[in-house]
């Protein structure tokens, strides 16, 4: 009997150990849930351009023919094309199938960012068991936390208009490619990296930190015998087959629409944003004439401060990712010499490169919801960086989760 309720006082915490992606997930897809519930989004979005893109897949079509509204639409030979690549169109296509174009796509966000949770918890857990992070599990859980309800993607993931929702299935290829790196299953790596590809195509740039993942020495591997050449190129070549393919598929999805498989047409938005339309007018939609106003709202941006109440709330135009989540203070740490956090680096600054030198800040928005085609990234940064979750930083995590629930409220409550 003893033995049996020893055994039963250790079920809990037993159960929490073997399941504890689950149980992440479950937290996350009730937060985000509720949070698009509560905010009354929790419903097939107006000019949601992925469904009806699907519908037109299964049509034949690559153009909408009848589109509910032309904002952000292409105007390209008497016909509206969507911008944004084909990856949510794709994953879209069983549930319009089944469901028809009135489709709930705020649903299948709020899942996917759920399982964006899932799979970050996932992600730590391998960086710790492979060495290249000195946080426990409860340090890595910290983390998790942080990434769930400390940053944009809180707001990201309940929102699910067109936009949004290219970038949570973004997040899920990009940290799905830095889980299995981390796991050295370069096929699969490359898989996530098709499916973010397919979502926003200069999240390919992150490759350098796949591969730094793919091929850097383990803690195991240390003592053993250096990777041949022959090895080095089998693993690249694993990885780099299925981004290949992702990109011929979009690279022939441009040609289809447009004549040119460069061409994503992004030069001939309608936009009913008088400002954005006199920037594409001038200087079209990738310029150096951006990179001062996005480089201050991503590092810099203030929230608006007035008489009225409350006294302060966020700019639509965006605010800095450093006061959206504070806790980004600590990436100093991972400043190291060694090649997994150099890669990490470098395809943050490369990632961060188009977002720059695009004509649009992410109006209108929380934060810099652009940040969300670098955030895993960051995140693999302070699982580098981070020795243990210091008391200090406990506290910035809660605030950072404060000041994202400050947007949450700011957004789903329409700007107050």
């Amino acid at each position: 009997m003893n033995d049996e309720l020893a055994g039963n006082h250790h079920f809990p915490q037993s159960f929490i150990t073997h399941h504890l992606t689950l149980i992440v997930f479950l937290a996350a897809l009730l937060l985000y849930g509720l949070t698009a519930l509560l905010g009354g989004n929790f419903h097939h979005q107006e000019s949601a351009y992925f469904n009806q893109l699907a519908d037109a897949f299964m049509r034949g079509s690559l153009y909408l023919p009848n589109p509910d509204s032309t904002h952000d639409l292409i105007l390209f030979a008497g016909r509206f094309y969507v911008p944004f690549p084909l990856g949510p169109a794709l994953l879209l296509l069983p549930w319009v199938a089944a469901a028809g174009v009135g489709f709930n796509e705020v649903a299948l966000s709020v899942v996917i960012g759920a399982v964006n949770v899932a799979l970050m918890a996932r992600l730590l857990q391998s960086l710790a068991f492979q060495g290249h992070s000195r946080l426990d599990g409860t340090g890595a859980l910290w983390l998790t936390a942080l990434f769930a309800a400390g940053t944009v993607h809180w707001v990201s993931a309940a929102t699910g208009s067109v936009s949004f929702l290219a970038h949570i299935c973004a997040v899920t290829g990009l940290t799905l490619a830095l889980w299995q790196a981390a796991e050295r299953r370069p096929w699969l790596a490359g898989l996530g990296m098709a499916l973010a590809l397919v979502c926003r195509p200069t999240v390919v740039l992150a490759t350098p930190a796949v591969l730094a993942l793919l091929l850097a020495p383990t803690a195991v591997q240390q003592k053993a015998a250096p990777r041949s050449r022959q090895a080095w190129l089998g693993v690249a070549l694993a990885y780099s087959v299925p981004v290949l393919a992702a990109g011929a598929l979009l690279l022939g999805y441009n040609q289809a629409r447009f004549g040119s498989p460069l061409q994503f047409g992004y030069d001939w938005v309608q936009t009913k944003t008088p400002f954005l339309a006199e920037r594409l007018a001038t200087w079209g939609a990738f310029h150096p004439h951006f990179v001062p106003e996005n480089l201050r709202v991503m590092l810099v941006g203030l929230p608006k401060v007035g008489l009225r109440f409350p006294p302060v709330w966020p700019d639509p135009n965006g605010i800095s990712l450093l006061l959206v989540t504070p806790a980004f203070l600590w990436l100093v740490t991972s400043w190291k010499r060694e090649w997994v956090a150099a890669g990490v680096w470098l395809s943050v600054v490369l990632v961060a490169i188009p977002l720059l030198l695009y004509y649009n800040t992410g109006w209108v928005q929380f934060g810099y919801r652009f940040s969300l085609d670098f955030l895993p990234l960051l995140f693999v940064l302070l699982a580098i960086g981070l020795r243990r979750i210091t008391p200090l930083l406990k506290a910035v995590i809660v605030l950072s989760w404060l000041v994202n629930l400050w947007g949450v409220v700011w957004w789903f409550g329409r700007f107050y």
